[in-house]
Formats: C-alpha cells, structure tokens, sequence
C-alpha cells in the first residue's frame, strides 16, 4: 500500500523502549513497548514464563530485573530509549 507524504506527521513521534534480552542472535529477544514499566513488565513476563516459579514480582525494579536476568538465565538485560 502507498501513503502519500502528508499522511504522516512530524509531530506524531512517540518515544520507544525497546527491551533486549541476551546479545547473541540465537537466544536474543527483543520487545518494544511506549514506557519504561511496559518494558520492564515484558522482561518479568519473560523470565518469569522461562522458570519454573515466579521469580520476580510484578512490581520489580530494573536493577532487580538486570540481576534475575543475571542469576537465573545469565543473559544481560538493557533498555533502549528511542526517540
């Protein structure tokens, strides 16, 4: 489908946080959500879903996150801000 030019705007832009999971291919998983805590969310729901019991509560923070990741998976986990 073509769009003409005028159909998208400048001003339209939202902010993305794109959640990496791991640095090689294989085992990479990549989530993008438009906050912070939707990011951190999928990355709970992710580690979580991998384990045999809940490891983080839903409320975790990011440093918790980045050591649960460490710990039971050893992947590192980032955020990425895309404007």
């Amino acid at each position: 489908m073509e769009h003409r030019p005028a159909q998208f705007t400048h001003y339209a832009c939202q902010t993305a946080f794109v959640a990496i999971v791991g640095t090689s291919l294989p085992a990479r998983r990549v989530t993008i959500s438009y906050s912070r805590r939707e990011a951190l969310d999928d990355l709970i729901s992710y580690l979580n879903m991998w384990m045999a019991e809940t490891i983080l509560p839903d409320d975790a923070t990011e440093l918790e996150i980045k050591d649960a990741y460490a710990d039971h998976l050893g992947q590192p986990v980032e955020i990425v801000v895309c404007d």
